[in-house]
């Protein structure tokens, strides 16, 4: 078997096991997770436009440092 199809089924089986131990719990998880996410999201956002002075002069920010970033 190939590593990464072992991953995979690791990986699905991993999840599956965990769906069926915690149920409706995994679920209630994941969106409090993706809230958490969004939500640190939105503060990076707004700080970094709090220090924008124009945003009209056409800049653009570094494309690695936003991906580093996010």
């Amino acid at each position: 078997m190939e590593p990464i199809t072992a991953t995979a089924l690791i990986v699905g089986g991993g999840a599956w096991i965990g769906d069926k131990i915690l149920g409706p719990t995994a679920k209630i998880i994941g969106k409090d997770l993706k809230k958490l996410y969004e939500k640190g999201r939105d503060k990076i956002m707004e700080k970094s436009a709090s220090k924008i002075p124009d945003f009209n002069d056409r800049k653009q920010s570094n494309l690695r440092v936003t991906r580093d970033v996010f």
